[in-house]
């Protein structure tokens, strides 16, 4: 309400006014506001956002505000490196073609906002599948007793590779950056990011290098319930260094990992598993309907 905003924000915004992102516009944050009851608060706006009031469909506008086309457009008119950013007067002398016909945008919008819904539940499960998983870690992996990570994983130590080109992948902090030609390791291991993406914790089970910003656990048999406990591991605990934040592997070695019985730890790793299994499923189902969005915001505007 306007009342309770901070002093940036007080332009009041009405049924249908689109707010396109005008810091950092690449991240296509844009919101197309609805009034969805027949209150009279009044709802407004920072000066962040650049508020638009169309003549033409709303919804159709503001699709075509989020194509990469425009959003290119805008950034060759932005300012700023950390921080690019376009003002509304920049904004106004974008030109850009649509279709005047009422009907097609009809058509478009719809199409579009279909799509947009999907994504929108496909994102929830997967939210609900992350949160179920946490869930799991949080009340199947507690015990009695407790041991440090190097009670299972006698070896942790730091990657060395290099991009050097080749045939098998190179890891670091967050996934595969590069290939080598040789591999340093043949054999399922743990990964955790030491720097940058710090705590990022992934299971590698093919022949790899792996980049010096990066942690290497060897528990054998125990790795993957190593991997899904780390997971939801909070890693701040253990971080060190302020200019260059860091966890090193004799802070890892000390983590606190719950001792837990063999046949129970079975039951808790296979329906992990299935759990996993299920969200990398969702993950793909998500990208594809984010690439057939990005196909047909391509083919609908030209």
């Amino acid at each position: 309400m306007r009342e309770e905003a901070p002093s940036r924000a007080q332009r009041v915004i009405d049924n249908n006014d689109i707010l396109f992102q005008c810091v950092r516009p690449y991240q296509k944050n844009n919101y197309i506001h609805r009034i969805l009851n027949t209150s009279n608060q009044q709802w407004v706006a920072s000066t962040g956002y650049a508020q638009i009031r169309t003549t033409e469909l709303p919804n159709y506008i503001y699709h075509l505000l989020n194509t990469d086309g425009f959003n290119r457009k805008v950034m060759v008119r932005c300012t700023g490196s950390s921080y690019p950013a376009i003002n509304s007067e920049d904004l106004a002398t974008i030109r850009f073609y649509y279709t005047p016909d009422k009907k097609e945008q009809l058509k478009i919008s719809r199409l579009l906002d279909l799509l947009d819904k999907r994504i929108a539940t496909q994102n929830k499960i997967i939210e609900r599948l992350q949160s179920l998983m946490s869930g799991i870690v949080e009340k199947t992996f507690v015990s009695t007793r407790y041991a440090p990570l190097q009670h299972y994983a006698p070896i942790i130590t730091s990657g060395k590779d290099k991009d050097s080109g080749g045939n098998y992948p190179l890891y670091g902090s967050t996934g595969i950056i590069g290939s080598v030609s040789k591999p340093s390791y043949t054999k399922t291991v743990v990964l955790i990011a030491r720097v940058g993406s710090i705590g990022y914790v992934q299971y590698v089970t093919i022949p790899c290098g792996i980049s010096d910003n990066t942690l290497i656990i060897d528990a054998g048999e125990n790795n993957r319930f190593i991997y899904y406990y780390l997971n939801d591991y909070n890693f701040s605990h253990i971080t060190s260094g302020t200019t260059q934040p860091l966890i090193t592997a004799s802070s890892v070695k000390k983590i606190a990992v719950p001792i837990i019985e063999k046949q129970r730890k079975k039951k808790i790793i296979a329906m992990m598993n299935a759990i996993e299994h299920k969200l990398c499923n969702e993950k793909r189902i998500a990208s594809l309907l984010f690439s057939s969005k990005g196909f047909l915001l391509s083919q609908m505007f030209i």
